[in-house]
């Protein structure tokens, strides 16, 4: 079981209240559901007691539907998120994809980030390294890099922690030189704007 519930919440900002995080639990073919990647439930975390209140609720459908909650640490804007939605409901219905309109907020979430202090994930997948330890002298490796590579930016960035996933390891941190640190470290996934795992259930 992978439960990042208290880490997550040191690391989140509620001080603006036009801002939120977007949670979406996802039953994935890979994690035993016989389907295509399915949406279970979306959430949008405006304060830490919306959050605390779903918490359990979160844990349950993700184990009564072998499924994974993940967390966007880049917040979403109310009003990006709105515009974005009628962009995405008048595309639908310009092509007649009247089907697609039910899911345009989700889209909408998905495509706009409003994180002034954006997060981004290096993926450290265990089944990538012939042991822990290699992994872990591989990520420690990374750590000093991105280090190096974010002392020539001018702006307070920093490496923000390590999250684990059932695969491995996130590297959670600000931004760096991608294409310097791809030419060194080319086997390593950088994600600028994806979801890290907030809770995952052990999978039979």
């Amino acid at each position: 079981m992978t439960d990042n519930f208290k880490q997550m919440k040191r690391l989140m900002d509620f001080s603006d209240e036009n801002r939120f995080y977007y949670l979406q639990i996802l039953a994935r073919s890979k994690d035993g559901n016989s389907k295509a990647t399915k949406v279970v439930k979306n959430y949008y975390i405006t304060n830490e007691e919306y959050l605390d209140e779903r918490e359990e609720q979160i844990k349950d459908l993700c184990r009564f539907f072998s499924a994974r909650a993940y967390l966007r640490l880049n917040r979403r804007s109310y009003e990006k998120v709105a515009y974005e939605n009628l962009k995405q409901i008048a595309n639908s219905l310009s092509y007649r994809q009247y089907e697609f309109v039910r899911k345009s907020y989700s889209k909408a979430c998905g495509r706009t980030n409003d994180e002034p202090n954006r997060i981004w994930i290096l993926d450290f997948d265990e089944k990538d390294y012939n042991s822990i330890d290699e992994l872990q002298v591989e990520l420690a490796n990374c750590k000093m890099y991105v280090r190096t590579l974010q002392t020539e930016i001018q702006k307070d960035y920093k490496i923000i922690g390590e999250v684990n996933t059932p695969g491995g390891v996130h590297l959670l941190t600000n931004p760096f030189n991608k294409k310097e640190f791809s030419d060194k470290y080319n086997s390593v996934d950088i994600h600028t704007d994806n979801p890290t795992v907030l809770f995952a259930p052990d999978f039979d």
